[in-house]
């Protein structure tokens, strides 16, 4: 007989992993002293141990390896082989649209000639222009002698040289441009010429590649693709196109695009203050807010962009579909929901880490409207560096109960047999409908790291489940009916579903967590197996 860590030896193991086996069932000791709790094993748990190693060698997981142990195992290898042989035809069409991307994009390339080169902007300039939503960038000359004329008349002094500022980033609908001038100095322009500003372009990392005037949009698809295969970089500025007359020419035909860019994780010239340096400003400021504050009310997403110049009311952008903040509820008192509160100039987030983050926030009006621009660092793309636009919609002093979303939970019990025992957790699950136990990240399947270990249903409409960390775990009993997980505390009711992939049953359970009382979006899913 061998103890625990000479089992682990053998087997090139951990004594850790044998224990969860243990407590899963499948490979239990062959004697547990009474008196010690000591488990000891024969020579035969070896054999045992390397039958599930080469099982979960071939894709199999814990749970169904513990299944085949009670039902027909030939049908568990037809299953996964099945799966695998679908996989390997996703793997081959995947590789294939590579090897077919890869050489559009060099024939691409190689067509538009472009030699993309990454720099720092020496200094920063004042670009006074004229802001227009144009359907191209032809006959743009008539804004060009607009905006002459006007720094003519307050005899302003600029570089003759024609610049186009590019406050999109996206190749759809009219174009948001401005037709600008480099000015000599630093130079006010009075409220009165409202049509003429100024813009200061920003010191920082850039991508600059030329291009003829005939081909800027197929320049800008191209840039957007090498910005897609860095994914630590993103815009953090406009753009802006400048313009050369070729000797002896009537009109432009070359054009320089200069582009700056933010790299996460890297040495960048943008400066990045500390937590620490903004909690010792904010110990400074007032504890309590006062009636009439603008910041108070709710906030809705107007538009998500790289910088806050590039936002415009007439053409709202959004860099993505799916906001974590949607909205944003500024109550009294600097009051918290979720994992969301505020202080004079920040927007402070509580990360599941401990330390609150601080996104810095201006409020402009527009139009006779509030916006309030938030500089976030969004931590679930890639450390991007953004601004959210939020539009105030009301100012009324919200309560929690104001905000979070409450379900109904006084249903009469319903059993449903399919479901009724124990289930262990499979994978965390974001797109239920393309959901294939072949495909699941590493994250999603790391059953350690989720929180959400079992569920059982029991026969009487409780259920009694288990969540936890690696250090420690808590049981938690609530209440189910036919189709629902019924939490009459917090007053939620996720629902659940039985999904068949290949003869195997998935339970998807809704996770309803802030993001859904709070923030208002579609839960996620637990994944289980039943067990």
């Amino acid at each position: 007989m061998y103890k625990i860590k000479e089992l682990a030896e053998l087997c090139k193991t951990s004594a850790k992993t044998l224990r969860f086996y243990d407590s899963l069932g499948l490979l239990k000791p062959d004697y547990v002293d009474k008196f010690t709790d000591y488990r000891y094993y024969s020579a035969y748990k070896i054999d045992e141990y390397n039958k599930i190693a080469a099982l979960k060698d071939m894709g199999f997981t814990l749970s169904e390896i513990s299944a085949m142990k009670t039902e027909n195992t030939a049908d568990f290898f037809s299953i996964k082989l099945k799966e695998l042989e679908e996989a390997e035809t996703e793997l081959s069409n995947r590789v294939q649209k590579l090897r077919e991307t890869a050489a559009f994009f060099e024939k691409e390339e190689n067509r538009l000639k472009l030699n993309i080169i990454e720099t720092v902007s020496e200094t920063s300039c004042h670009l006074a222009y004229i802001r227009v939503l144009a359907e191209s960038r032809e006959n743009l000359d008539g804004y060009f002698a607009q905006l002459t004329e006007g720094l003519d008349k307050m005899k302003v002094k600029y570089e003759k040289q024609k610049i186009v500022i590019n406050f999109d980033f996206e190749l759809s609908g009219k174009m948001d441009l401005g037709i600008a001038m480099k000015l000599k100095e630093a130079t006010e322009i009075p409220d009165s010429q409202n049509q003429i500003k100024v813009i200061e372009t920003i010191v920082s990392d850039e991508i600059r590649f030329i291009t003829k005037n005939t081909e800027i949009e197929a320049a800008y698809e191209s840039l957007h693709r090498y910005l897609e295969y860095r994914e630590s970089y993103c815009q953090c500025g406009v753009s802006t196109e400048i313009y050369f007359r070729e000797k002896g020419g009537k009109s432009a035909e070359t054009v320089e695009i200069r582009i700056p860019i933010y790299k996460s994780g890297g040495d960048n010239i943008l400066e990045k203050r500390s937590r620490e340096s903004i909690e010792a400003e904010l110990k400074n400021h007032p504890a309590k807010t006062n009636r009439g504050d603008v910041e108070i009310g709710r906030w809705q997403i107007a538009s998500c962009v790289p910088c806050k110049e590039m936002f415009n009311t007439k053409k709202p952008k959004f860099l993505f579909d799916e906001f974590t903040f949607s909205e944003l509820y500024l109550m009294p008192d600097f009051g918290e929901y979720w994992s969301v509160s505020w202080r004079r100039g920040y927007i402070r987030i509580h990360g599941a880490g401990g330390d609150p983050i601080y996104w810095q926030y201006s409020i402009e009006e527009i139009d006779g409207k509030n916006y309030m621009f938030v500089e976030v660092t969004d931590y679930y793309r890639e450390n991007l560096k953004l601004t959210y636009v939020y539009e105030k919609m009301d100012s009324k002093e919200y309560t929690l109960d104001d905000i979070r979303v409450y379900d109904r939970v006084d249903y009469e019990f319903e059993c449903d047999p399919s479901v009724v025992g124990k289930w262990t957790v499979y994978c965390f699950n974001r797109d239920k409908d393309n959901f294939s136990p072949y495909a699941v990240s590493e994250f999603e399947r790391n059953i350690e790291g989720l929180y959400w270990k079992h569920i059982t249903f029991n026969p009487d409409g409780t259920t009694v489940e288990i969540f936890g960390s690696r250090s420690e775990t808590a049981t938690v009993n609530r209440h189910w009916t036919k189709g629902l997980i019924l939490d009459k505390e917090w007053k939620i009711a996720p629902q659940y579903e039985l999904v068949q992939v290949n003869g195997i049953y998935y339970l998807f359970v809704e996770w309803k967590s802030g993001d859904y009382l709070f923030g208002r979006m579609k839960p996620c899913h637990y994944v289980f197996l039943k067990q």
